[in-house]
């Protein structure tokens, strides 16, 4: 038995669509800023790092248990550094580090695979802290 074909003129013919059609007009930088606001004006009391600063201590986190900016603590506590990273900067790090966070709580996941993803943090921090220079 041979079902006959009927096919739907939108299935064949390629759509456009273009930035008129689907406007993304929300930002997650600015939710990001406005709920870690408080943590981030905390930080423009101190002295800002430089880009590269940032970088080198994301560079340097020994302990992958530690969220980014728990991990910059750690590091500028040791030395007495008293510098922090930008406000913008802190706040994604603390987000970032949140999220992480809950992520671990909502997916866990064992050994060894969990340290290898811990791992990653550090880089999705850099990557985030140099979109924000």
């Amino acid at each position: 038995m041979v079902l006959p074909v009927r096919t739907h003129y939108l299935e064949i013919s390629p759509l456009k669509v273009n930035d008129e059609h689907i406007r993304f007009t929300c930002s997650l930088h600015t939710a990001v800023l406005d709920m870690y606001g408080a943590v981030a004006n905390a930080a423009m009391k101190e002295q800002s790092m430089e880009l590269d600063e940032v970088l080198g201590y994301l560079r340097g986190i020994e302990d992958y248990t530690l969220g980014p900016m728990d991990a910059i603590r750690a590091q500028t506590d040791a030395i007495g550094d008293p510098s922090l990273p930008t406000p913008a900067q802190v706040a994604t790090l603390e987000w970032l580090q949140d999220a992480y966070a809950l992520w671990e709580e909502d997916y866990p996941i064992e050994e060894p695979l969990r340290t290898q993803l811990r791992t990653l943090r550090p880089a999705a921090a850099a990557q985030r802290s140099h979109d924000e220079a």
